[in-house]
């Protein structure tokens, strides 16, 4: 019986870190948001280009996505990232 509770003094501890450490590593190698306001962008063609980009990547992950669709996720981009309006529109 004591050398059972030796054991969970022992194992818990462990685990627990090595949760932790696995929480930290999800965090530091998962990918940054790397979604710019419009207004950080140094020209007009910076701009359209990545925004064309974006529109690709969002196509390519779901081609049946309207028009309609697309603009309420890029409005939505914007308010989450609280942007300012736009100096290219």
């Amino acid at each position: 019986m004591l050398f059972m509770k030796e054991k969970i003094k022992i194992i818990i501890p462990t685990l627990l870190i090595i949760v932790s450490i696995g929480i930290l590593a999800y965090f530091w190698i998962s990918p940054r948001d790397n979604f710019k306001c419009p207004n950080d962008y140094a020209t007009f063609n910076e701009y359209a280009d990545a925004t064309a980009k974006w529109i690709r990547a969002e196509m390519d992950k779901n081609p049946d996505i309207s028009e309609e669709n697309l603009l309420e996720m890029r409005t939505e981009e914007l308010e989450t990232h609280k942007c300012e309006k736009s100096r290219w529109l």
